[in-house]
């Protein structure tokens, strides 16, 4: 089956090849998608989702990056003809004005990235998650594009050093949105030379970082003011001091992260509650918060959450959750997964019928049938 649909900009978000007709179209200003198991396989791509790029992937990358004008967004892709370093070789060739790329998880090297940001003239926004690079090449997209970068994604880039993210944080004076969660070579030093240069952050993602305890999030609020995100997801050294540093010095703050942090109990969600009242978007799952803090959410920032997150909250009971979907009239999606303490969902479905209720109960937790 062929389909046709509009692109712009051009993404391949998940894909494997794109057959070479389609991408002439593109530059038409459209592609054809072709759901071909059979040729998936003689290929050697994984089958069962759409294909792009053809059999010479070469010449078709080339003619779809000829219809590229800024952005050029290519993740998760995989397959013996398609990798990161392809993409970007071909882009730096033929396409000098890209300002926004997006290569994450498609193993792509130094190679493809040195190239880039040499071709490129003016780079605001660079995401290279899981990919393959070293120091030097970020040496070199800092080198030309220290002035116009604002957004860099580095999450579990391993090989990168704390001296050159230092290195980064003070050339890049205009960054607003930084992600270097699972990078493990950070050190507690780095991170506080590194938020000391960064005014300009509205989104920072330290996940995963032993580096980060209570001092380094000391300095991050009062250093990086205009934050509305923060991501600490399995930062074990955090503890409810830092909720009060957060809820101390951004209180409008309207995403944060704590999942995985073990040591964030319901006193440092009190201290959120009392003072966050533009919180959004909180993720709570596997720390020792309990029903005495959901309940101080639900009585305090009743007027903006939108999204709560809970799975594996031991302490987490039915009258809480039901509280929490009664007063927060916003509220769109709980998590639940793990909160097997939980055994009537369609009594908490009832409160707000549009929230959504993600988890893992049994059939009967559903449809009340055990009770």
């Amino acid at each position: 089956m062929v389909t046709a649909q509009k692109c712009s900009p051009m993404q391949l978000d998940n894909r494997r090849e794109v057959l070479e007709n389609g991408a002439v179209n593109h530059a038409q200003g459209c592609r054809q998608i072709v759901k071909d198991e059979e040729f998936c396989h003689s290929q050697g791509y994984r089958c069962g989702t759409e294909l792009i790029l053809g059999v010479n992937p070469i010449v078709s990358i080339s003619r779809l990056i000829l219809a590229l004008d800024q952005e050029l967004n290519v993740t998760s892709c995989s397959g013996p003809k398609l990798t990161g370093d392809t993409i970007l070789l071909c882009a730096s060739a033929v396409c000098h004005k890209l300002t926004s790329v997006d290569v994450s998880w498609t193993a792509a090297t130094n190679k493809g990235i040195m190239a880039l940001a040499q071709a490129s003239s003016c780079l605001s926004r660079l995401l290279v998650n899981g990919c393959q690079l070293t120091d030097e090449s970020i040496n070199i997209l800092i080198k030309k594009h220290k002035i116009s970068l604002k957004e860099l994604e580095v999450f579990g880039c391993h090989e990168l050093s704390a001296h050159c993210l230092s290195y980064m944080a003070q050339e890049c004076p205009n960054l607003q949105i930084l992600n270097i969660g699972r990078i493990p070579n950070i050190t507690t030093t780095c991170l506080i030379q590194m938020v000391t240069s960064l005014k300009n952050l509205t989104v920072l993602n330290l996940s995963g970082l032993n580096a980060v305890h209570d001092r380094v999030v000391h300095h991050i609020v009062r250093q990086c003011p205009k934050l509305d995100r923060l991501s600490f997801s399995s930062c074990p050294q955090m503890t409810d001091v830092s909720l009060f540093e957060i809820g101390t010095y951004l209180p409008t703050i309207r995403h944060l992260d704590v999942s995985g942090c073990k040591k964030v109990t319901d006193t440092g969600v009190q201290a959120l509650a009392m003072s966050c009242h533009k919180l959004q978007y909180l993720d709570l799952s596997s720390t020792a918060t309990s029903k005495m803090g959901i309940c101080l959410l639900a009585i305090y920032c009743n007027q903006s959450l939108e999204c709560v997150k809970l799975s594996f909250c031991k302490e987490i009971t039915e009258d809480t959750i039901k509280k929490l979907c009664k007063n927060c009239k916003r509220l769109k999606l709980v998590h639940l997964y793990g909160c097997h303490s939980i055994h009537d969902l369609k009594a908490i479905q009832d409160v707000n019928k549009q929230v959504k209720l993600h988890h893992d109960l049994p059939l009967s937790a559903v449809t009340n049938r055990g009770r």
